[in-house]
């Protein structure tokens, strides 16, 4: 009986998480945001299942929904969802027009699920005109521990345990590469290429 409550509670997390919600943008087909001015910085990153069919077998996709980056300088207002951002229909995530300064990634939401960061290792610094690679992130389920089942059992407000980890791709070259393909006339390309050249990479 255990192992079945176990399961069908596995089974309905994964359809909050993997399930389908509105439409995203295909990422080869969308187009960057004009740039604000000259000081104006971005933030891209990825944030799905893993690739790998060891850790993802089914091939789950995350119903990613939404980032949250704030401004560490910046106080908190009631029902602010942190600064404007794009998830695109492959998890890319784009939160652009950013002025210069530190920002946290502070929580994300997948599905209907809610998910808070807490560690300090998630805090970006933007510069003026920079874009900056957050990484590439795979999530990962746990299984909750007793403690965590029980107190799920007492309460209306189910907690899951999760995290995430550094995946190998795209890699910040491969992320760049992809904002070349859509930049044209968003004032970005100049930007975009000198960091394709320093990674190495062939305009």
């Amino acid at each position: 009986m255990k192992n079945l409550i176990v399961l069908i509670l596995s089974l309905w997390l994964g359809s909050l998480l993997a399930g389908c919600g509105p439409t995203k943008p295909d990422a080869d087909q969308w187009r960057l945001p004009k740039k604000e001015n000259a000081s104006s910085g971005m933030i891209v990153g990825r944030l799905d299942y893993p690739d790998s069919k060891t850790e993802n077998p089914d091939r789950y996709m995350l119903n990613l929904r939404n980032v949250e980056f704030r401004d560490v300088s910046s106080a908190v207002h009631f029902g602010d969802k942190g600064e404007h951002n794009i998830i695109l229909g492959n998890n890319y995530f784009v939160v652009p027009n950013l002025k210069p300064g530190t920002y946290r990634f502070t929580s994300f939401r997948a599905g209907s699920v809610y998910h808070n960061f807490r560690k300090a290792e998630y805090k970006f610094d933007v510069g003026p005109g920079q874009i900056k690679f957050v990484g590439s992130l795979d999530y990962m389920e746990y299984e909750p521990s007793t403690l965590r089942k029980i107190g799920n059992a007492l309460s209306n407000y189910k907690q899951y345990e999760y995290g995430v980890k550094k995946a190998p791709h795209p890699t910040e070259l491969e992320m760049f590469q992809w904002l070349n393909r859509i930049s044209a006339g968003s004032g970005w390309e100049s930007a975009i290429q000198k960091r394709i050249r320093e990674l190495g990479g062939k305009i």
